[in-house]
């Protein structure tokens, strides 16, 4: 008995290890990638003529760019290792269970459809209600930077209090996809803990 209670803390050492590993790889390939988008992005936005910044907002810019870099740098560095993760353990799991129960790893595989479908559905849920948040928080960061950037103009005319219920208002494209993503992030949670 104790000598599987040794393995088990040897492969919880070697999984720490090589999970720090990976950990830091991704993390410094994530932190390389974003240094490079957000170079590439400043050089082209000072490429634009002038024209192009009377149609868009610098507020929602900031805003937008900002919060699809945390999405890309999320994606490199948790996501990408996570995936490569689930993958190799599904793949040696199922050799696994062909050596220990072929019958049973059948089984799995026949359903494993229906879970690929479950999953592509809650995939694109979480794509489109991410989405609508990302404009909705660039709305919100364009009145802010509106308000900020005027602010002397704001004050000169009295103007502090309307500003301050404008921006204090809440937005109803913030509240309902953040409400339902973790909703749905919470019955996935759920589904996992009892499947």
């Amino acid at each position: 008995m104790t000598t599987f209670a040794f393995y088990y803390v040897g492969i919880a050492f070697g999984v720490l290890i090589v999970s720090y590993i990976q950990i830091v790889f991704w993390v410094t390939a994530a932190a390389r990638q974003i240094q490079q988008i957000r170079k590439t992005y400043f050089r082209k936005i000072m490429r634009m003529e002038i024209g192009w910044f009377d149609c868009n907002s610098v507020g929602e810019l900031n805003t937008r760019i900002s919060d699809d870099i945390n999405k890309i740098n999320n994606a490199i560095a948790d996501q990408m290792s996570i995936f490569i993760e689930r993958i190799s353990t599904s793949v040696f799991g199922f050799m696994v269970g062909f050596i220990g129960g072929w019958k049973l790893t059948l089984v799995v595989i026949a359903v494993s459809p229906l879970i690929g479908v479950g999953a592509g559905l809650i995939a694109m849920a979480l794509a489109q209600l991410t989405g609508r948040e990302l404009k909705a928080y660039a709305k919100a960061g364009a009145v802010a930077d509106e308000v900020l950037s005027s602010i002397r103009t704001v004050a000169a005319f009295g103007g502090q209090e309307k500003e301050a219920e404008r921006s204090s208002e809440p937005w109803p494209g913030l509240t309902l996809p953040g409400g339902l993503l973790a909703v749905l992030q919470q019955r996935t949670f759920l589904a996992q803990l009892i499947g």
